[in-house]
């Protein structure tokens, strides 16, 4: 009796080639078994679930450690909505100047964070490098932009005037 439970084991981790143990051979095993297909989709849930149950606490403290840039950054969108009567859906150029301010605004492109976090090593022009970067980015996955190209040139055309404009706030947080 005792040979059919251990058999019963190792045939139920074939049969959804996942492996719960705890040891590094296999956590590895499991990965390349997702990769390569050999992982059921039993199995591949079992290994989400407990990958995530395993990583929950390191998870919500990037949260939290993140949680005022991203209130901070959608309470400017927040505010050009209402304040500016934005046209998210078809203007391009009002959807750059607001992710313009909001990323100046936010401090989520100060200098400490992109250095010590986004590795950008840069010690002048920074913030904004920073703010055109992720400015251009935005309008670039917008579904009325062309291409990068288009993005840019719009962040460009409005960069003067929304990049120095800090309402509500009376200067960048840094």
């Amino acid at each position: 009796m005792p040979d059919e439970q251990s058999s019963n084991t190792p045939e139920r981790q074939q049969d959804t080639g996942y492996d719960s143990s705890e040891d590094w051979t296999a956590k590895w095993s499991n990965v390349f078994r997702l990769a390569t297909g050999r992982m059921t989709d039993e199995g591949t849930l079992q290994w989400k679930k407990d990958r995530d149950d395993k990583n929950e606490e390191a998870d919500c403290a990037k949260c939290e450690k993140n949680r005022d840039y991203l209130l901070q950054y959608k309470m400017v969108h927040a505010y050009d909505h209402l304040r500016f009567q934005v046209q998210w859906e078809d203007n391009l150029r009002h959807a750059a100047c607001s992710e313009i301010r909001a990323s100046t605004l936010s401090g989520e492109c100060r200098w400490t964070r992109e250095f010590w976090t986004k590795n950008q090593w840069k010690f002048t022009q920074q913030l904004q490098e920073c703010v055109r970067r992720r400015a251009t980015l935005s309008v670039a996955g917008r579904p009325y932009c062309k291409d990068d190209v288009q993005a840019a040139k719009v962040v460009n055309e409005v960069w003067d005037s929304c990049f120095s404009d800090t309402r509500p706030f009376d200067e960048v947080y840094r």
